[in-house]
């Protein structure tokens, strides 16, 4: 959701019919600076958005992709 989220505050509501392929690289493209961080969010909500309801997330990869989002909004992440 927060991928989402990220995705239509900055590239607008279009976004919302985008594929996460698609959002990753309107944010590449918005932030060059960014680029490698929003592919790897794009990942990790690959992840989540298409594996089978019994294989969540991991700790791990959860907290990293809270990261990345804090990282993009421009946030502080603790």
């Amino acid at each position: 959701l927060a991928f989402e989220y990220l995705s239509v505050l900055i590239c607008g509501p279009t976004a919302k019919t985008w594929t996460h392929t698609t959002i990753a690289s309107a944010l590449a493209q918005l932030a060059v600076s960014h680029g490698e961080t929003a592919m790897l969010l794009a990942r990790l909500y690959e992840l989540a958005r298409y594996a089978p309801l019994d294989a969540p997330l991991t700790t791990a990869e959860l907290a990293e992709a809270r990261r990345l989002v804090c990282t993009l909004a421009g946030l502080q992440h603790e």
